[in-house]
Order: C-alpha cells, then sequence, then structure tokens
C-alpha cells in the first residue's frame, strides 16, 4: 500500500476463482457514513522487476473490476536499461470492461485481459495509478502476472 489509501477486497461473490482484489473504493458504512476513498483521494502502486532471462516480448495480465464513472484507473508499464532512467512502455489510460464488472451488476463478472508488448529490457517497473473522481467511483484489480518470453 501506499500512502494508505488502497484496501482489500475479499473475493467477489461471483467470481469464482477467489481472486482477493487491491481496491480504490467508497463505500458506506451501516450509519451512511463515507468510508475508504474520498473524491479527490489520488494514489499510486508501483513494483520494479528485473528479467531474469533474455527475452523480446514482455507479456501483463490482469483481472479488474470496477464502477468507474470519470475517475482515474491507468496501468503504465515502464522499462529501463540501468533501473534509473524509465521509459514508458505500455500505458492503459482508463478501464477496458464494461461498466459494473465484478459488483454482479446486469451479471457482469470480473474480465481479464492479457497484453504482450514487444520488448527487451532488464528492468521493469509496474505502476496503478487511481484517482477517484466521482461519488462511488471503485477500481479493483488482482492477478497481475508479468513474465517474459523468448
Amino acid at each position: 500500500m501506499v500512502n494508505g489509501h488502497w484496501g482489500n477486497h475479499e473475493p467477489i461473490f461471483c467470481d469464482p476463482s477467489g481472486t482477493r482484489y487491491a481496491e480504490m473504493d467508497q463505500d458506506k458504512d451501516r450509519y451512511g457514513n463515507v468510508t475508504g476513498w474520498q473524491v479527490g483521494d489520488e494514489d499510486w502502486l508501483w513494483q520494479d522487476v528485473q528479467a531474469a532471462d533474455l527475452h523480446s516480448l514482455v507479456s501483463l495480465s490482469v483481472t479488474e473490476a470496477h464502477h468507474m464513472k470519470s475517475g482515474t484507473a491507468e496501468i503504465t508499464l515502464y522499462g529501463s536499461l540501468d533501473g534509473a532512467i524509465w521509459l514508458v512502455i505500455y500505458h492503459r489510460p482508463g478501464v477496458e470492461s464494461p461498466y459494473g464488472t465484478g459488483k454482479c451488476i446486469a451479471d457482469m463478472p470480473p474480465e481479464y485481459f492479457t497484453y504482450e508488448i514487444v520488448a527487451s529490457f532488464p528492468f521493469y517497473r509496474l505502476e496503478i495509478h487511481g484517482r477517484m473522481n466521482e461519488e462511488g467511483d471503485g477500481f479493483l484489480f488482482g492477478n497481475f502476472d508479468l513474465h517474459v518470453e523468448p
């Protein structure tokens, strides 16, 4: 967690995989008080990894669930030759699955995406950027997998 904003969501009841999700979400307690993210909250999560093998292709997979309206839910992958200077090699500016996935709205379960990126760096940084712009925005993600292929 960065800045304490990203929460943890137990498996979503309509997702039979049992995936636990990191979440940018806003809920209300039994008294109607807003809990979790507030409108205007913004945060980043990231992880740096070093590739163990020579490769020419990077595969990035993610499962997402959301009820985003105008909020931000970006995924960016950077590559670096030295671990100091980072170049954007993939950027997804927002959610891709239909509104309401994972919340079982209109019977829509979470969506699974895989992106294949032609790249060959010794270092990679995966970054998730979230910003809540409206009441009720929510972005949940899990099952991140980043691997390289020869």
